[in-house]
């Protein structure tokens, strides 16, 4: 179990070419965090949260990893999320690549007043930016919202929510 709380309004967390690899119980309390989150434990949101992913700070894969149907990647980025009542979690990808990847029967939790906001790009020209989904789980999971929460998806091209569905194969347009 760790938190990492943010100390004041503008705190910054940036992991440059390493992750946060979360096997366990994970709090991210008013902070912005620059890098992946990976592992297969919880993620916990209080406050406002931000994750910037991009090229110079990222772990996820290359496209060669994109295998259409068959992905096999380490992809299970804020795996079991669990946005807290009244806290907001935004994630915002330049990559290719899901917002929120669940390992099989994950979960994603917004809670009460709470708000999920994934941000996804669209600047590709490649097949493979059809491939993504704000929440994946590809052999099934749970999404959950609470009372009055607030859940908004930009994923461009690609899925919002994409659970025990395969992904589009690399004709698909």
């Amino acid at each position: 179990t760790f938190t990492i709380k943010g100390a004041d309004n503008n705190a910054t967390l940036s992991l440059g070419q390493n992750k946060i690899n979360n096997n366990g119980q994970l709090t991210l309390d008013d902070i912005t965090v620059n890098g992946s989150i990976l592992g297969n434990g919880t993620v916990n949101i209080k406050g406002t949260v931000t994750s910037n992913v991009n090229s110079v700070n990222s772990s996820v894969p290359t496209q060669d990893q994109f295998k259409a149907q068959n992905y096999t990647g380490n992809r299970n980025n804020f795996k079991n999320s669990n946005i807290e009542n009244g806290a907001s979690l935004t994630i915002n990808s330049s990559e290719i690549n899901d917002g929120i990847n669940l390992t099989d029967g994950g979960t994603v939790r917004v809670g009460d007043n709470a708000t999920l906001n994934v941000n996804l790009t669209n600047a590709s020209t490649t097949a493979t930016r059809y491939h993504v989904a704000g929440v994946f789980a590809k052999n099934g999971g749970n999404f959950i919202s609470g009372y009055k929460s607030n859940v908004n998806f930009n994923t461009g091209l690609g899925q919002a929510i994409a659970i025990g569905a395969t992904r589009p194969t690399g004709t698909d347009s």
